[in-house]
């Protein structure tokens, strides 16, 4: 009987020390990234992209992220900004659907995101910032050269 009590225990300490676990991680993670207290975070590791070859992410409960990078050229970045950057730098453009059902049929709510982001370190991409659910999707994202 003692030790039943005991095995027991052990795994109830080991659940909660897991679950700490990932509630600092998760707190480092929003604290280094900017994410939003509230959001839910799904973390997709590394992601390779062909330049211009969209890849979609399913969320789960009605939410789908597709994502398409092409690589920039120092020449497109000369016009927008007045830094020399070097090669490396990715455009990301993101479109993010969520559909939710109601009582009168389904709301869709849509975003679409424009951004550039170098090949190194995660990235954490926001979604649906004003709603009342909203989430993070990390990636790593790096393109594959032809």
């Amino acid at each position: 009987m003692r030790s039943k009590f005991i095995i027991i225990t052990c795994v109830a300490t080991l659940l909660v020390a897991g679950y700490t676990v990932h509630q600092v991680r998760d707190s480092n993670l929003r604290h280094k990234l900017g994410i939003p207290a509230g959001a839910s975070i799904r973390d997709f590791g590394a992601v390779e992209f062909a330049s211009g070859v969209p890849i979609s992410f399913q969320l789960g409960s009605g939410k789908d992220l597709t994502v398409t990078a092409t690589s920039v050229t120092n020449e497109a970045l000369l016009a927008t900004v007045p830094v020399t950057f070097t090669n490396g730098v990715l455009q990301l453009s993101l479109s993010y659907t969520s559909k939710t059902a109601v009582v009168s049929g389904s709301e869709v709510y849509t975003e679409h995101q424009t951004f550039m982001y170098p090949q190194k370190g995660h990235l954490a991409i926001t979604l649906a910032s004003e709603t009342r659910h909203p989430m993070a999707a990390l990636i790593s994202p790096s393109l594959i050269q032809k």
